[in-house]
């Protein structure tokens, strides 16, 4: 036989290099295709690690960040509860005590989260209200025996997620009994719409469900009120779920868990293509309710084609030898291609952790790294440095008359108009809400003035052009010079004097420190 097969060889070497050629290719290529499986998985669950690090450490000061104004939350309707004003009010309910009371409760609601603010009876009627006197206010109305409710009445505080009876409006409701010695005479109610928390939320990723699993708060729309998998919500019924969320069905949120290549832990949501990874966290801070941060990995969608890519790759060098030193170069380019694409990645995330995704200007966290920084340049090389803090003027009132839309629009108003206004050098970063900080370096307070009243003017002067036509709005300015010795939380305190002499002065004004 052996000198058959030399023979076939001097006369048919074609044909028998197919034959060894197919041989070869039946041992070779499944593992070919195994290899590749492993290159594709390992570089797919690297990249998930790095990712799932950085959002667990996201989903991680968010959590904080919520509990944290929660507990505030839950506490103010206490220090209400405590307050002079309301239990004389709720002792002898005449009407110049109910009038002080509902000023007051004015007040603090406007210092606050809080949208709605009330003082109840024992027997849930509204007889006190931060609204009292204004269109819509639920003064006087008698409300349900809603579980806040009736745990005050009960003498304990409460925390519950339901809608408005009478408004719809959804949000967070918060309460705590008003005491004469151990007797409950009354009820303290807070409620936090979900659209005020929303704004105070910057990962667009973000879900907040409620203890019996139901989606209570999400930047998007669509996946509000679902339900989570093996959610408790699923087996009420539909007058349990008309009377907790308006609604007598909450469609169900559908995660199937992804195969291979893509690696395990990640979901397809509602059947889509795109894989998804899921985070959860529980903080006892939060009374049951639970954070999650659902985002899509649209890298994931081609790890099919990176898959077949890598089989003809390796499949192919292994039985050519010749194509070995292509299959090294496309080995290493693909490397260096996938090398870049994660330091973009990286560039973009960072970014984004430094930037307000509302208005594009710089955020807090970058604010405060650049100011501590060229605080301690001017101190070194003995350069001017101002530092305003710029506040819009009856920020509420906007949100309140012309809808949230026209307030978040005044907000990218006011930026663009302070980009056109300074240089390249100066930054302009979002510190709060409806506050900004502007940082100019090498800038004395003459020049500061001089471009801080120009910006005062330019907004003051160019109203917000709106669908729901123009919307006028100013802002008042406070700013400091960094001296000797200050570090940032004395330059900032210093520049908010400042600001808070503006505003006390009537609003629509610069003011120096110690003006």
């Amino acid at each position: 036989m052996l000198n058959q097969l030399k023979q076939r060889i001097r006369t048919q070497p074609l044909k028998v290099g197919c034959l060894l050629f197919a041989l070869l290719s039946l041992f070779w290529l499944p593992t070919a295709w195994w290899m590749s499986g492993l290159v594709v998985n390992a570089e797919a669950e690297r990249f998930l690690v790095l990712l799932q690090a950085r959002r667990v450490a996201e989903l991680d000061r968010v959590s904080r960040n919520l509990g944290s104004r929660l507990e505030y939350l839950k506490g103010s309707p206490e220090i209400v509860a405590n307050t002079l004003e309301i239990r004389r009010a709720l002792a002898a309910p005449d009407a110049g005590l109910i009038g002080d009371a509902n000023r007051y409760l004015n007040i603090f609601a406007s210092n606050s989260l809080a949208d709605k603010l009330w003082v109840l009876d024992t027997g849930g009627r509204i007889l006190m209200a931060n609204d009292a006197g204004e269109r819509g206010s639920l003064l006087g109305a008698q409300l349900p025996a809603r579980f806040y409710f009736s745990e005050a009445i009960n003498g304990r505080r409460a925390m519950q997620f339901s809608y408005g009876m009478r408004t719809g409006i959804p949000g967070f409701y918060f309460s705590a009994p008003v005491l004469s010695g151990k007797k409950v005479i009354g009820v303290v109610v807070l409620k936090v719409e979900v659209g005020t928390l929303d704004k105070v939320i910057d990962t667009p990723d973000l879900l907040l469900s409620d203890a019996d699993g139901v989606i209570v708060l999400a930047r998007d729309p669509e996946q509000r009120l679902r339900t989570l998998p093996k959610a408790k919500a699923a087996t009420f019924t539909p007058q349990q779920l008309k009377y907790l969320y308006d609604r007598p069905v909450l469609a169900p949120m559908s995660l199937t868990p992804t195969e291979k290549p893509i690696p395990p832990g990640l979901f397809h949501l509602d059947g889509s293509a795109t894989p998804y990874l899921l985070l959860t966290r529980d903080d006892p801070q939060m009374n049951g309710l639970r954070v999650h941060i659902l985002m899509a990995i649209r890298s994931f969608e081609n790890l099919p084609e990176r898959l077949l890519f890598y089989f003809w790759l390796i499949g192919g060098c292994g039985l050519a030898l010749a194509a070995l030193a292509l299959m090294v170069a496309l080995y290493l380019l693909r490397t260096r291609l996938l090398s870049r694409q994660l330091a973009l990645a990286n560039r973009e995330l960072r970014q984004q952790a430094e930037t307000d995704f509302l208005t594009g200007c710089a955020n807090r966290r970058k604010f405060d790294r650049v100011l501590v920084g060229e605080l301690a340049r001017s101190q070194r090389y003995g350069n001017p440095l101002t530092l305003a803090l710029i506040d819009i003027d009856h920020f509420k009132r906007i949100n309140d008359d012309h809808g949230h839309p026209a307030g978040d629009a005044a907000l990218v108003h006011l930026v663009d108009t302070v980009k056109a206004g300074i240089r390249e050098a100066d930054l302009f970063g979002r510190v709060g809400g409806e506050e900004f900080g502007l940082l100019l370096p090498q800038t004395p307070a003459s020049g500061a003035a001089l471009l801080l009243d120009r910006l005062r003017q330019h907004i003051e002067q160019r109203a917000l052009q709106t669908d729901g036509g123009a919307v006028a709005f100013t802002i008042s300015i406070g700013y400091a010079v960094a001296r000797a010795g200050d570090d940032a939380d004395s330059l900032r305190a210093r520049a908010d004097a400042a600001l808070y002499v503006a505003k006390q002065g009537g609003r629509n004004r610069v003011c120096m420190e110690h003006e």
